[in-house]
């Protein structure tokens, strides 16, 4: 997928799809309603139809987007014992973030890592501190699974009050895959 347009025609090619060989990639659930795909099997191994994206939410919602785009991802790691200022036993430690960034429609991917130098010092607010300063607080940050990413920017807001404001920013403009493509955010 190389922009939003390309993601929205990929999602149509999916949804208007009505091949009889696209069974769910699931194999618990052969032989029982799928909720993640949609053309199942019943246990009589007649096919039926199970809406998992509604299309008119779906194009509601890829309408709140804007540009430039940002897709962020964290890596991050658990220690028992707290390394650093303001960790607890079992923090999520980040120590890397990957940044693709589209400034506009036809442009390309801009990509942009951050990884710790090592994991003596502590790289937090170093990491935290580019990442604000790469992404453009007018566009759409978009992630898997927002839980993550913004549990992580919301703890070192907390830690870092210098560049608090401009992290909690970040917060307000991330939009996540997965409700999205779950239709709703209680799914």
């Amino acid at each position: 997928i190389q922009d939003i347009k390309d993601l929205e025609y990929q999602i149509d090619k999916i949804i208007d799809q009505k091949d009889n060989n696209l069974l769910c990639l699931n194999s618990d659930c052969q032989n029982k309603k799928c909720k993640f795909h949609r053309v199942c099997f019943n246990d009589n191994e007649e096919k039926y139809e199970y809406e998992i994206i509604k299309k008119e939410e779906l194009k509601e919602e890829l309408s709140k987007i804007r540009y430039p785009l940002y897709f962020l991802d964290f890596e991050s790691y658990s220690s028992i014992y707290p390394r650093f200022v303001g960790e607890v036993p079992y923090d999520k430690h980040v120590f890397m973030y990957v940044l693709l960034c589209q400034k506009s429609e036809n442009e390309p991917l801009e990509k942009y890592v951050y990884i710790a130098k090592d994991n003596i010092n502590d790289y937090r607010f170093d990491l935290f501190n580019s990442l604000t300063e790469y992404i453009n607080p007018q566009g759409t940050i978009i992630v898997y699974n927002e839980s993550f990413e913004k549990g992580r920017i919301k703890e070192a807001a907390n830690l870092f009050p210098q560049i608090r404001d401009k992290l909690l920013m970040l917060n307000d403009n991330i939009l996540d895959l997965l409700v999205v493509l779950r239709g709703h955010k209680n799914n």
